[in-house]
């Protein structure tokens, strides 16, 4: 029987100034904290993937990997030291840059927004920013502190936000008054618009659908 599918990121295992930032007396209580909340969601068949930073720039803490259930693949942060990556895969099953999961960008750092705009990208799950917003929500944090230091499904990631939207396609909504402006600034085209603007052909084309004064233009 498959495993289910976890997320989770910026572990930052025995990070003195993580610890205490997150609440923590010590770096013993933050790891341990971390491996308890792990192991009540995530069994030996369990997959889950690790969004970067898994320490501060140091692999002594790698052992403690080794108590954490299931199986487990690293998708690298800018705190983990690639010339520590052959250490690391004694107890990882992978390492890697960015991964393409059922429609997901896998990442540390959230992905520049342009790349979402494939048709069969769904979003970007992340890090990095820990407890700040992207403010677009296609994209989904989760740094420990924003998932309850739980790995998390992609079920419950789309139960905890609000519907996917197009953020070029919504905004063209507000759209009022259309106008085609040559390069000295005179306008050619002037319409007030009662119309349907849409970004189409993974955003290389602008389709605009005008009506004014019961004429249809196109």
């Amino acid at each position: 029987m498959a495993g289910v599918v976890r997320f989770i990121a910026d572990l930052h295992l025995s990070h003195e100034n993580m610890a205490r930032r997150r609440g923590f007396s010590s770096i013993i209580e933050h790891d341990e904290h971390i491996i308890n909340e792990w192991n009540k969601v995530v069994d030996k068949r369990d997959v889950t993937y690790i969004l970067g930073d898994l320490s501060m720039e140091k692999k002594t803490p790698y052992y403690l990997l080794d108590l954490l259930n299931g199986v487990k693949h690293v998708v690298l942060g800018n705190h983990d030291r690639r010339q520590d990556s052959k250490d690391l895969l004694n107890y990882v099953d992978s390492v890697s840059g960015m991964v393409h999961y059922k429609g997901f960008f896998l990442t540390h750092c959230p992905v520049h927004p342009l790349e979402l705009n494939y048709q069969d990208v769904r979003g970007n799950i992340h890090g990095h920013i820990h407890d700040k917003e992207v403010g677009d929500p296609r994209y989904w944090c989760v740094s420990c502190e924003r998932v309850d230091y739980k790995p998390i499904t992609i079920e419950e990631l789309l139960q905890r936000s609000t519907p996917l939207v197009d953020p070029i396609n919504e905004s063209l909504k507000q759209v009022t008054r259309f106008e085609v402006i040559d390069d000295s600034g005179r306008a050619l085209v002037r319409y007030g618009i009662s119309t349907e603007l849409s970004i189409q052909d993974e955003g290389r084309t602008l389709k605009v659908f005008l009506k004014s004064n019961n004429e249809s233009r196109t």
